[in-house]
């Protein structure tokens, strides 16, 4: 028997939304529409618009005074203030658009905010937070936005209340600078930024991050390394504060809180971030690399910062002698120098390093100011070089490694000039019997040295 089978389906039922079902919904992209307008600028722009603005840029770049064919558009064309406003957001300061000086300014957006439709707010908001600081009349803008937002105008929506409440931080010309020093302790830059509803990029985000790295500097214990060290030291060469870069600006707050908080002591954590956020201060204030990250700085501060370089390099051969002698003999050598560096008697210092304990050094360190290679000698022979007041000169190195002092002449030419990277050991383990002073690390060396200065060279060393 067979059994026959109906396929057919019969229709679905049509949907049937009801408007109160949908209402919402629509409501809420509405809503979020709105937000995303307000909060970043983004206003979506038809066809017609779009080639209106083209030809207003093509007659622009063709005049031969664009503020004469700024009032010609002025005159003929309607709706002209949006179109010249969306080509100054979007402008990178091309010669062919009119500055946006306080005249112009007036002209667009008129003298009172107060009577801004939403349109404009937008515009104004959108023109303030992308061009900042390129913007001849920012202050002119910003007080103009104070007003847009003050207490009483209607419909400016969720976001538009928040930069309402805000408007005497946001919208000023030190706008970062006052919202930075507002953040709560351990508050993130997002964080920050959300409070506040500002938009994630644009010059005035951009300001804000680059003054809240620096602010947190500020901010953070002496001595403490928070995380903004790093992306300070992979921006480092971005224009920042004034004229200066944001490395350079890092190295300002970092030596003037040495100077006042520290007392002139350098915290061991700060030190290695001298030559990683500029270059080593030793290179000077009048070479153009130098000045690029330490033309700031005064004499003391200056002197303070290679302070800062040297008891570096005395740290890290502490930690290659650390092993080559007795556990004793080891902290008398370390206390010795350190001694000589807390007096102030060591101007200069240079690491000579073999092979692989120049690969333990921080890379931004393995420069001719810092070190120099130490060749022909065993895997792990490290030797300092110290250049002290009263034109003393001091070598020291591991193992047996004997403590020799020159006065005036030092018979490696060229050394302190930096004009050789490589020496022999045999260079620098000269013969006691061309040493002025050679004192081996037995008994009480350390009375031996300072009486060989005193009688030889009338030195008073008090360490």
């Amino acid at each position: 028997m067979t059994m026959r089978l109906d396929l057919n389906i019969s229709d679905l039922p049509r949907p049937s939304l009801s408007d109160s079902l949908l209402r919402r919904p629509f409501s809420r992209l509405d809503q979020i529409k709105k937000h995303n307008e307000e909060r970043w600028g983004v206003v979506s722009t038809s066809p017609v618009f779009e080639d209106r603005k083209e030809k207003l840029r093509r007659r622009l770049k063709a005049a031969r005074l664009p503020i004469e064919e700024m009032e010609k558009i002025r005159a003929t064309e309607v709706g002209w203030q949006r179109l010249l406003l969306s080509l100054y957001i979007e402008s990178n300061g091309q010669s062919w658009l009119p500055p946006f000086n306080d005249a112009v300014a007036a002209k667009l957006l008129g003298t009172d905010g107060s009577g801004w439709n939403a349109s404009r707010r937008r515009q104004a908001v959108s023109l303030f937070f992308e061009r900042f600081e390129s913007l001849p009349a920012l202050s002119f803008l910003a007080k103009q936005l104070r007003s847009a937002f003050a207490d009483g105008i209607t419909n400016l929506g969720v976001n538009g209340r928040i930069w309402g409440h805000q408007r005497n931080s946001i919208f000023q010309t030190d706008g970062p600078e006052r919202i930075a020093k507002a953040a709560n302790r351990g508050e993130a830059l997002e964080q920050l930024m959300e409070r506040h509803n500002l938009p994630a990029k644009g010059a005035y985000s951009e300001k804000l991050r680059q003054v809240y790295l620096l602010e947190t500097l500020k901010r953070c214990d002496l001595g403490d390394e928070p995380d903004v060290f790093q992306e300070i030291e992979n921006n480092r060469k971005e224009p920042a504060i004034g004229a200066l870069l944001l490395g350079a600006a890092a190295l300002r707050i970092l030596v003037s809180r040495v100077e006042t908080e520290g007392h002139h002591q350098w915290p061991d954590a700060w030190r290695k971030w001298l030559v990683r956020l500029g270059c080593d201060p030793r290179m000077g204030r009048h070479t153009a690399e130098g000045a690029k990250w330490w033309g700031w700085a005064t004499s003391t501060q200056w002197n303070l910062a290679v302070q800062g370089v040297i008891g570096l390099s005395l740290k890290f051969f502490f930690d290659f002698l650390d092993g080559t002698v007795s556990a004793h003999q080891w902290e008398e050598r370390k206390e010795f120098l350190q001694s000589l560096f807390d007096a102030g008697k060591i101007m200069d210092a240079r690491l000579i390093l073999n092979q692989q304990c120049m690969q333990r050094l921080p890379a931004k360190m393995r420069d001719r100011w810092n070190t120099a290679n130490l060749i022909s000698t065993t895997w792990d022979t490290s030797i300092i070089a110290l250049k002290c007041t009263d034109d003393m000169i001091l070598l020291e190195g591991t193992h047996s490694y004997a403590l020799r002092g020159f006065h005036r002449a030092f018979p490696v030419t060229g050394f302190w000039e930096r004009t050789q990277q490589h020496y022999a050991d045999s260079e620098l383990r000269i013969p006691e019997r061309r040493c002025p002073v050679f004192i081996r690390h037995m008994g009480n060396w350390r009375h031996k040295l300072l009486w060989e200065l005193r009688s030889k060279y009338h030195i008073e060393w008090k360490i």
